[in-house]
């Protein structure tokens, strides 16, 4: 019996000998994370500045649109006036704003996609942070268990 118990002693000190100079993998865990939510607080701050820009080209958008309708009503009463000229000059007006509009059409559409891929991303990295705190928690338990 006490070599059973002398066998089992030097296995418990070689193993905590082990975890002694192997590297600690809470303080791992721990810089890990670190890292981790330092990359969730820059991807949030893009993510503030892309819903500000879309919010930008929406109101370009919205204001191309205005000045495109605006200029076709111009156009309209200048031809009722027999101003042929200034309706010449609103409608080619009205053109460039249309162009505009769909200019910023395309880059409303990226913007929304580009807001959704940084969503999907901060979320990927909000469940690993939360993965890998529940990791480090197990971790923890366990080298508390075992000294």
């Amino acid at each position: 019996m006490s070599i059973v118990r002398r066998m089992k002693e030097m296995t418990k000190a070689t193993f905590n000998e082990m975890l002694e100079k192997a590297e600690n993998p809470v303080q791992s865990i721990e810089q890990y994370l670190t890292e981790q939510k330092r990359s969730l607080y820059e991807l949030e701050q893009l993510y503030k500045d892309q819903l500000q820009h879309a919010y930008q080209v929406r109101a370009q958008l919205k204001e191309a649109i205005q000045l495109a309708e605006k200029r076709d009503q111009q156009a309209e009463l200048a031809i009722r006036a027999g101003e042929e000229e200034l309706a010449k000059i609103a409608l080619e007006d009205k053109l460039k704003q249309l162009d505009k509009a769909t200019r910023y059409e395309m880059l409303a559409k990226q913007s929304k996609d580009t807001t959704e891929e940084l969503e999907k991303r901060m979320n990927e990295v909000k469940e690993d942070i939360q993965e890998v705190s529940d990791q480090k928690q197990f971790y923890a338990d366990r080298m508390e268990s075992v000294r």
